[in-house]
């Protein structure tokens, strides 16, 4: 499994970009989601220029929007309560993301 998602997933630094675009290509043609959502680290020089890369690949080819949301730290806190929650900055643009997409939906 370990030597699989080295060199075969399709997250891969070992595979070409073009094979990693390619594949999330197929995924968005089978699941037809409404958007798409990216996660990568900071400090990560790499996932940011993918991430880009392919979500321009996708708008292109099915005209539905991507978010790049890059986690800074750990994205939760412990919240007043006691509890984890989001952080406000990351729930932020993911509440805007998914507001977005809802009207979206209502303009079809």
């Amino acid at each position: 499994m370990a030597e699989w998602s080295l060199e075969r997933s399709p997250w891969s630094s070992a595979l070409p970009l073009e094979e990693r675009t390619n594949w999330a290509l197929k995924m968005v043609e089978k699941y037809r989601p409404e958007g798409v959502l990216f996660t990568g680290v900071w400090g990560c020089q790499f996932d940011p220029q993918y991430a880009r890369y392919i979500g321009d690949a996708i708008k292109k080819e099915f005209g539905i929007p991507y978010m790049m949301n890059i986690l800074e730290d750990v994205p939760v806190e412990i919240g007043k309560d006691g509890r984890y929650q989001m952080k406000g900055n990351t729930r932020t643009r993911l509440e805007g993301f998914i507001e977005m997409l809802r009207a979206r939906r209502r303009e079809r």
